[in-house]
């Protein structure tokens, strides 16, 4: 049997910074167990606190971070480090429809919080929750992994009608259909 190089590494999206005790938990003993765990988040509430061998990603958060400049040059760093990857990423925002690249913020919103996540190389990606697994269904071709997402209760019904669902509730079968398991 063959010995792997590296640590197999996965990739936590979605969830906010720092996470919550259940997750902490969970992270820091994936880690401790020799997986190398990355969290990337969009949610840093606070950029300073630390888990054990978990290391922090922060995503853009909107438009502030997003304008053409900053993009512009994430793209043409990506396109150096990982050109394939990012024309597959090229590729699949354009097959996302108009609707939903408006309701994300526009095509320069999805670049900027897709491109950090390409110099990421990762043997597994888990989504806590069913609306960020959504958000993300453009890299799921890109990443080449296998994708996992979890239910906690709250995501199980959809409720297309609710504030807040209707972007997500949706797309989720969608979601469903490509993601390798649900836990």
């Amino acid at each position: 049997m063959r010995r792997r190089r590296r640590p197999l590494h996965l990739l936590e999206v979605g969830i906010q910074w720092p996470p919550e005790p259940f997750l902490s938990w969970k992270l820091e003993g994936l880690a401790a167990a020799g997986m190398l765990v990355t969290v990337a988040t969009r949610q840093v509430a606070d950029p300073d606190s630390k888990l054990s061998r978990v290391e922090m990603l922060a995503l853009p958060r909107g438009r502030e971070q997003t304008g053409l400049p900053v993009v512009a040059s994430k793209l043409l760093r990506s396109l150096v480090v990982a050109p394939r990857r990012t024309l597959r990423l090229l590729y699949e925002i354009a097959r996302v429809p108009s609707d939903w690249r408006h309701e994300r913020g526009g095509i320069l919103v999805l670049l900027a919080s897709y491109l950090p996540l390409l110099r990421l190389r990762p043997d597994v990606i888990h989504f806590e929750w069913h609306s960020s697994a959504v958000h993300y269904l453009p890299l799921y071709r890109v990443w080449r992994a296998p994708v996992v997402t979890s239910c906690h209760g709250s995501d199980v019904t959809l409720f297309p009608y609710v504030p807040g669902q209707e972007f997500w509730a949706p797309r989720a079968p969608e979601m469903l259909e490509r993601v390798s398991a649900v836990h």
